[in-house]
């Protein structure tokens, strides 16, 4: 899970997951600004591939003059995109993240399990309930008459 320091020694679990997902949000946010290049290969600048590989060299230092991402073609098709160190990096930093979105999700997801797992233990196990299956294991012929209500497919006796 994604943590930080708790802000003051009052501060709950549940407030420290809280204001870890918040800083995570805000991160992404942030991240998605930087990643605004990012777009189908139709609407970047095209370079011709052959033009490209020949001039291998200034073509990479060009780069910058197309917002650090173009679109090779290969006889009239897009065949690759290259983009700057800079911006790989921020894919791999984004990967990152959506690793830690799953976490987050996943362990909240489990968190949720594991109240609804404790809610039910309570009730099956409160003295309410006991008292219920104790009635059912303990009831007379003449008590289950009583509280007898036939269904669609039973008959009263």
């Amino acid at each position: 899970m994604v943590r930080t320091a708790k802000a003051s020694p009052h501060t709950t679990e549940e407030d420290d997951q809280e204001l870890s997902l918040g800083k995570f949000i805000s991160n992404a946010r942030g991240l998605m600004r930087r990643i605004s290049w990012l777009s189908p290969p139709a609407s970047l600048d095209k370079a011709n591939s052959s033009e490209f590989g020949r001039n291998i060299e200034r073509s990479l230092n060009d780069l910058p003059r197309h917002n650090g991402v173009i679109n090779l073609v290969l006889r009239k098709h897009t065949k690759a995109v290259v983009m700057s160190i800079q911006h790989y990096e921020q894919l791999l930093e984004m990967k990152e993240s959506y690793s830690k979105l799953l976490e987050i999700e996943s362990e909240r997801t489990v968190s949720n399990a594991l109240d609804d797992f404790n809610n039910l233990y309570s009730r099956i196990t409160s003295p309410a309930s006991a008292s219920a299956a104790d009635s059912l294991f303990s009831a007379s012929a003449e008590d289950l008459k009583k509280s007898f209500r036939p269904g669609e497919t039973e008959s009263t006796l």
